[in-house]
């Protein structure tokens, strides 16, 4: 493996794009450094600190015919035991929270076998590294860690096996200077993938010898060619998701705008007919009926009403294109 200098113009792939993120954590070549990456993100020390660690297959094959299939980034199973879901997640989407507790109950589904007690189930841990703000997330926070519980006691539920820790990385840039990173193996680890596809060097900050080593391979992905030819394909296909969220959430808005539209308007008294016959650029007559009919829907924001629409027309942004 080729070293890295800490002279200016030294550049690095991105570890955030999935290619390199999977060449990083989901290669068993790099085990040493998929083992700190986990100790120092789920804080494990001691009798809980992991010594070893088997990448798993990330497929999460169909139950049944309805049912959809499902690939995690990274899979691993530690030699004490646990089991470790990694995620990458680069946009900021309400459907993602929901999905990882999906893939919680998959996984902690399939470990049951018959004959076994449930006592034997794996302690399972999904861990996120977030580009974007996850919506209903404390803002003051980047780090967040959840786990069934009692809400009168606030005490973690007996026997709990189930485990989500997520980070989010526009939160970090904003909250953290270099002086506590330097002191925090974890935080050196959220700079990282944070910042190091726009760094030109190695920060001085930057102590830990496993998170130099991540350095190295992102620029050694720049020196070779096919390497290189692979993430540049990773990074086009990255900004055409990008371009597509980006142009699916100027669409939703342009909905809730007419949404709003027809709230006031309904508000004010006027006709539901002549409510029909102005033109909208997105809503159908099926959906604007709905709007006016439904009674619980009038102290709805519109971004409620988006939502009930969506599980009336689970197409409806298809359907509106």
């Amino acid at each position: 493996m080729k070293k890295c200098t800490t002279d200016i113009g030294t550049t690095f792939a991105d570890p955030k794009v999935d290619m390199t993120f999977k060449i990083l954590l989901g290669d068993q070549s790099n085990k040493i450094i998929l083992i700190n990456f986990l100790n120092s993100m789920l804080n494990f020390t001691g009798l809980q600190a992991i010594k070893d660690v088997t990448l798993s297959p990330t497929n999460l094959p169909k139950s049944g015919i309805d049912e959809i299939s499902s690939e995690l980034d990274i899979l691993c199973k530690t030699g004490n035991n646990k089991q470790i879901n990694i995620e990458m997640q680069r946009q900021s989407s309400i459907n993602f929270l929901p999905r990882i507790q999906y893939y919680m109950s998959r996984l902690i589904g399939k470990k049951v076998k018959i004959g076994e007690e449930y006592k034997n189930i794996h302690e399972t841990y999904i861990l996120v590294i977030g580009e974007k703000k996850f919506p209903g997330f404390c803002p003051e926070m980047y780090e967040h860690h959840y786990a069934p519980c009692n809400l009168k006691t606030n005490t973690l539920m007996p026997y709990n096996k189930m485990y989500w820790v997520i980070f989010e990385l526009e939160k970090f840039k904003t909250q953290v200077n270099q002086e506590r990173i330097k002191e925090e193996i974890k935080l050196q680890w959220l700079h990282f993938f944070a910042n190091c596809g726009s760094e030109n060097r190695v920060p001085e900050f930057i102590t830990d010898e496993n998170i130099k080593n991540s350095y190295n391979i992102m620029y050694n992905i720049f020196q070779n060619t096919e390497l290189k030819a692979r993430y540049e394909n990773s990074l086009a296909r990255a900004q055409e998701r990008n371009n597509f969220y980006e142009k699916r959430g100027e669409k939703r808005g342009e909905i809730k705008g007419e949404i709003v539209k027809i709230q006031d308007f309904k508000k004010l008294g006027i006709n539901p007919s002549k409510i029909y016959n102005i033109n909208y650029k997105y809503l159908k007559t099926n959906h604007i009926k709905k709007i006016l009919e439904e009674k619980d829907w009038d102290t709805l924001s519109s971004t409620a009403i988006f939502e009930a629409l969506q599980k009336e027309y689970p197409k409806i942004i298809e359907e509106l294109s």
